[in-house]
């Protein structure tokens, strides 16, 4: 019974002196005969409240704001420098393509000329156009002149879809009709070049016209004088 008891006692010393390093391995306690270690160990530290003392509010309240003496931004303060875009001409959505007042001073020219010629030889001139009738020969060109001066203008600018001015492309019809008259005399191919001169001067107009009436709506919209 005695050596039973002895034995029971040193198995009892053995597992207690193993029993922390089990445990300690595993992170649990650090001693069987101290448990509440490792819990006091592992619980956070109280944190005092922040306290503020009276005086430190005072002492912020006597600093004194600068918000007030910051500049307020000016929308112009960037783009003083950058000057006032000018009068933005007319471009090719709002102008018909060049083809259209070409094409409409070409047709308006041969209405013009025949029928010009036709209303003048009815109106000055014989019953039957006679080429050797003097009378009836001037009736026929001025007749075809005066149709093809005005009408080709007038072509131009409808074919422009009425963008620029008559007066504009009028001007230049006629400046082509003179220069016209003295190309004549070096023959037929100076006579179709001056019929090409002619449209071209009168096709120049209309579209400048055009342009410096979209020049003008800008300058308006912008609140500026129109350019002269």
């Amino acid at each position: 019974m005695t050596a039973r008891a002895v034995h029971v006692g040193w198995a009892v010393l053995v597992a207690l002196w193993l029993a922390p390093l089990d445990a300690g391995a595993q992170g649990v306690v650090h001693s069987p005969l101290d448990p509440v270690r490792l819990a006091a160990d592992s619980a956070p530290a109280p944190v005092a409240p922040l306290e503020v003392l009276p005086f430190e509010l005072a002492a912020a309240d006597s600093f004194p704001s600068h918000a007030d003496s910051i500049p307020a931004a000016s929308p112009t303060a960037f783009g003083a420098a950058i000057p006032p875009l000018a009068p933005r001409p007319a471009t090719a959505d709002e102008q018909p393509p060049i083809v259209g007042p070409i094409v409409g001073a070409i047709v308006g020219g041969a209405i013009g000329l025949y029928g010009g010629a036709g209303l003048s030889l009815a109106l000055f001139g014989g019953d039957n156009y006679n080429s050797d009738d003097l009378e009836d020969v001037a009736a026929v060109v001025l007749g075809a002149s005066v149709g093809e001066v005005f009408l080709m203008p007038a072509g131009a600018h409808l074919g422009n879809g009425g963008k620029g001015s008559y007066w504009s492309a009028l001007g230049g019809s006629a400046l082509g009709f003179l220069a016209t008259l003295g190309l004549s005399y070096l023959g037929p191919a100076g006579a179709i070049a001056g019929v090409g001169l002619q449209v071209a001067l009168t096709v120049s107009g209309e579209r400048r016209s055009a342009n410096r009436k979209a020049a003008e709506r800008a300058a308006l919209e912008r609140g500026a004088s129109p350019a002269p």
